[in-house]
Formats: C-alpha cells, sequence, structure tokens
C-alpha cells in the first residue's frame, strides 16, 4: 500500500511537470511511532521538510532492530522487504527498544544493524543511522540502581551505533546533541512529549536535507 501510494504521487509529479518527491522511510520503536503523540514524528518530519522528502513510517512500537531483521514486525524479513521498499534513504532508529534487552545483546544488536545496512546499500539505497534520546533519570518506580542499569545500557547502545555508522560509512545523528530539558519534555520517563519530540524531528530533518541534496529551509 505504502509503495502504491509512493508510485501514485510521482506519476501526480511528473504529470504536473514537477521533480519527483524523494521518500524516506523511517524504520525504529516506539520514539519513532510515536503513537500517543498529536503529530507523530514521521509526519512531522515531513511537515518541516517543506517539500524537499516524504517520510514514510515503517516504526513499530516495542520492536528492536533484531525483530526488524527477523521477520516479527509487519512489514515482514528484512532481507525481503528493503528489495521493495521504493523509498531512496533509510533511517534506522532501534536503539531504545533493543537497548532494554541488556548489555548480553549488544553484540547482536551491532551485528543486526550491520546486516540491515549493508543489504540497503547495496540496493543502492542511502542508509542513515540515529542515536538515542534523552529520559527521566531515576525512572519512577524503579530504584537508582536500576535507573542507572537501564540507561546505562541505553547510552551504550547509542555510542555502539555511532560506531556502527562510521565503520559502515553512512551518516549518524547523535540525538543527545539536541537540547533536553528533563522531565518537563516527557510523556512519561522513556518517551518524550510533543515540544521534545517536534526538536528531535526537527534536528533530523535538518541532517537529512543535505543528504537528499535539498538546502537547510530558512527559519522564520
Amino acid at each position: 500500500m505504502k509503495n502504491m501510494y509512493r508510485i501514485f504521487l510521482a506519476a501526480l509529479f511528473r504529470a504536473r511537470g514537477m521533480k519527483p518527491p524523494v521518500f524516506v522511510s523511517f524504520y525504529g520503536d516506539s520514539i519513532t511511532r510515536g503513537d500517543f503523540l498529536a503529530v507523530r514524528p514521521v509526519q512531522r518530519m515531513t511537515q518541516l521538510a517543506r517539500g524537499a522528502f516524504i517520510g514514510v513510517d515503517y516504526a513499530s512500537g516495542g520492536a528492536t532492530v533484531q525483530d526488524a531483521l527477523s521477520g516479527k514486525l509487519p512489514f515482514g524479513p528484512w532481507l525481503e522487504h528493503i528489495k521493495t521498499d521504493k523509498s531512496q534513504v533509510i533511517v534506522i532508529r532501534y536503539a531504545g527498544a533493543s537497548a532494554l534487552l541488556g548489555m548480553e545483546k549488544i553484540d547482536e544488536y551491532e551485528q543486526s544493524v550491520t546486516d540491515m545496512v549493508i543489504v540497503a546499500k547495496r540496493l543502492g539505497k542511502k542508509v542513515v543511522l540515529t542515536g538515542m534520546s534523552w529520559g527521566v533519570d531515576p525512572i519512577p518506580g524503579l530504584s537508582q540502581a536500576d535507573s542507572d542499569r537501564i540507561f546505562g545500557a541505553v547510552t551504550a547502545y547509542d555510542k555502539r551505533t555511532a560506531l556502527i555508522a562510521l565503520k559502515l560509512d553512512v551518516p549518524f545523528i547523535d540525538l543527545r546533541a539536541v537540547p533536553f530539558y528533563g522531565a518537563s519534555d516527557m510523556m512519561d520517563e522513556a518517551h518524550p512529549n510533543q515540544v521534545y519530540s517536534d526538536r528531535l524531528s526537527q534536528a533530523i530533518v535538518a541532517q537529512l536535507l543535505p543528504i537528499v541534496g535539498a538546502p537547510c529551509p530558512t527559519k522564520k
């Protein structure tokens, strides 16, 4: 269905003598899916791109990168699905939910992300990795020790993602460089509210625009 929509839009643009749009597919967990927000991140990023690209949402709440690779998500096994994804750019954003599997799974995470990136690049896709945003520390209802353990794992996965990007020569978007103002930015202990989510989306779009061949829009 999503590919049919892309085909329709591309045909419409050509019929009007316009350059066909660039599509960017977003793969990730609940922070990318954003079902809890009035405006979901992929929708917001499409708005912020101002016609430079159209976002396609393949994120799923609670999804890990291992789920994406193995075929447990609605789009099916990655190795087959990515052949049918017509987007020119792929954004992979799984560091959050994957980190909840614990430090013992971090090498498996690295291998899964590596496999996904290599396959996508072989198919001519531009691939972008993002890190993990901030959360509330300590986590309500947990001890400081348990909170430290969880946030330590998330930080480790964030850093490992940056290293994967460096090793595979793909862009890495450091979401922890985006201003964060603590509990006032959060929907709950892990999920950003609309204001923080929009701030993250703006940072992602700013770094995607040169990748899709568009200048950064002038701020008003």
